[in-house]
């Protein structure tokens, strides 16, 4: 009786001996590659402070922050800033405060690009 295609395909699908070793590999790398969050300055976080306080919804800001031990660098539009939590929405992720490492103003945004 022939086999029928998925079964014949199956014949080709890829081998891995050692199941789960390429994804414990690649989680040791990663973790060789983390780095250590940076102190800032007060001068640092003084301009932090700044750009926070000039923030509004709807301005196009670059940042970089400190996610889960790296350093990533986001452009994206302002949702929300809120001091009493000290936490600053972009797009659809929160960043807190304590987490910036640069905040600069891409673009403000004029009342007229809301609507």
């Amino acid at each position: 009786m022939p086999m029928n295609r998925e079964e014949r395909a199956k014949q080709f699908a890829p081998f891995e001996s050692m199941h789960g070793l390429r994804e414990a590999l690649a989680k040791k790398e990663r973790e060789h590659e983390m780095q250590e969050r940076i102190t800032l300055s007060e001068e640092q976080e003084a301009d932090i402070a700044a750009t926070l306080s000039e923030l509004k919804a709807g301005d196009l800001i670059d940042m970089v922050c400190f996610v889960d031990g790296f350093y990533v660098k986001v452009r994206g539009k302002v949702r929300k800033i809120d001091f009493s939590f000290r936490i600053l929405q972009v797009e659809n992720g929160k960043v807190p405060f304590s987490d910036l490492f640069s905040l600069e103003i891409f673009h403000k945004c004029d009342f007229s690009e809301n609507f």
